[in-house]
């Protein structure tokens, strides 16, 4: 029998969800927003909180020397791109 890890892919989701959640966390400590429930109780969308200079700091971050990890920069990049998606704001970049 040969060793194998199963289901790679459950932990990977996880893994991102996670560091989606942490990012959320820091990104509302940072803005002073919070994304709040939805007509229906569900959780918003940290994007309908927050603004084009929220989006601008956070590029500014992800376009610095700082290390940033995988997982984080990933969240980070697909919070900037869904904003930009639902805001039809030109990039500046």
């Amino acid at each position: 029998m040969v060793f194998e890890i199963h289901k790679q892919h459950k932990l990977c989701d996880q893994l991102e969800e996670r560091a989606y959640e942490w990012v959320v966390h820091d990104i509302e400590q940072a803005f002073n927003v919070e994304a709040g429930e939805n007509e229906y109780g569900y959780d918003e969308d940290i994007i309908s909180v927050l603004n084009e200079d929220n989006i601008i700091t956070i590029e500014t971050y992800l376009e610095s020397d700082e290390w940033i990890e995988g997982y984080c920069r990933s969240a980070l990049n697909g919070i900037v791109d869904r904003w930009y998606e639902e805001n039809e704001v030109a990039r500046t970049w």
